[in-house]
């Protein structure tokens, strides 16, 4: 499926919204077809070598992104351009069937420093995007350079959705899992969020790990593991967690004003009570343990609003049909959004930051 024209279109919190709108065409049966406006081939960059791609490439094969900022790296300021999309369906239970894609792209120059995509196609079986993801039982049996994704895969229940993760400037590039059973409320901007992902090697050894949660019982229940399973999981300190646990989140997205942010950053913080200060709690907190990276916790502020735009009718060839073609009729939704992540160490220093805010597309 290429490019499919509209409007603004975003992810990260997309299960609960898409979950709203199916229960909203409930009379349709219990599958809703969804889109996003613009539909990108997200499969593409299976197929490419992103070890030596540029700008260029990337727009020719995603086309416009939903969300612009930038990425810093201690010193290192880069671009950052944002990409999601989808085309299928969902279930009444939460499950989605659907082309579907998200990419985070930073650019040194020109040329690709790091990329982290995900994505599925309609002929994938049905991923679910509601309920329980049993974070603790992960945490409580997974150790990083040792346990293989098909352990982890096993603990989580299901096969999420398969990308990859480049990191060119120190020559890492895994295979990925992503799971995501967030939740965003149509038009409030509000978010609860639970990410998990996991990266892997050739070997299929899982090397990295990434979660964040909005749900302070994950991060109680994190803290109650094993002390010792924790450092194997993680590599960052089990009491410090202790303490991080009671730092709290909020659920006010209102904040999150990419103006405000722009201003933030032009300030060049170095710690994260400056950011809170200014922003508020965090809506998420987590780690980010990637290898040949110093392990870090996590402090992200989002706030999507969701938008219905309509139907759009889309006809594809099907000898079956009396004209050779069949038209599906689709919901069309604008998820435009704004997020902050920062990566820091357990005494507030902070060593990376990631911020895109929504664009307007053609």
């Amino acid at each position: 499926m290429g490019p499919v024209n509209g409007d603004n279109a975003e992810h990260f919190g997309v299960a609960r919204n898409l979950l709203f709108l199916a229960t909203v065409f409930l009379s349709a049966g219990c599958w809703v077809n969804i889109k996003t406006p613009l539909v990108a081939q997200y499969d593409r960059l299976d197929s490419m070598s992103l070890s030596d791609a540029d700008k260029d490439s990337i727009e020719l094969a995603l086309g416009t992104p939903q969300g612009v900022g930038v990425h810093r790296l201690g010193e290192r300021e880069l671009s950052l351009t944002f990409y999601q999309g989808l085309i299928g369906r969902m279930s009444m239970g939460g499950s989605l069937q659907a082309d579907y894609g998200l990419a985070l792209v930073s650019y040194e120059g020109p040329k690709v420093d790091q990329i982290l995509y995900a994505r599925s196609s309609r002929s994938d079986p049905a991923v679910p995007m509601r309920g329980h993801l049993p974070v603790v039982a992960l945490a409580s049996n997974l150790t990083l350079g040792t346990s293989s994704i098909d352990d982890a895969v096993r603990l989580l229940g299901y096969r999420a959705f398969g990308g990859r993760r480049v990191d060119n400037k120190n020559k890492v590039e895994h295979d990925i899992l992503w799971y995501n059973h967030s939740e965003s409320p149509l038009s409030s901007g509000r978010m609860k969020e639970r990410v998990v992902m996991l990266g892997y090697d050739k070997e299929e050894i899982v090397q990295d790990l990434m979660w964040f949660s909005s749900f302070p019982e994950d991060m109680k229940n994190l803290g109650e593991i094993d002390a010792l399973q924790f450092n194997e999981l993680s590599k960052l300190s089990f009491n410090l967690w202790i303490n991080y646990e009671l730092l709290g989140f909020t659920t006010d997205a209102s904040a999150v004003d990419a103006v405000r942010v722009y201003a933030l950053l032009r300030s060049q913080p170095k710690k994260l009570d400056t950011i809170v200060e200014v922003l508020g709690l965090p809506t998420a907190r987590g780690m980010k343990c990637f290898k040949f990276q110093e392990p870090l916790l996590l402090a992200a502020w989002a706030s999507i609003k969701s938008e219905m735009m309509g139907r759009e009718l889309i006809s594809t060839p099907d000898p079956r049909a009396p004209n050779g073609q069949r038209t599906t009729s689709f919901s069309v939704i604008s998820m435009p959004q704004n997020r902050l992540i920062v990566s820091h160490t357990p005494n507030g220093d902070i060593v990376e930051i990631m911020w895109f805010a929504g664009v307007s597309e053609p």
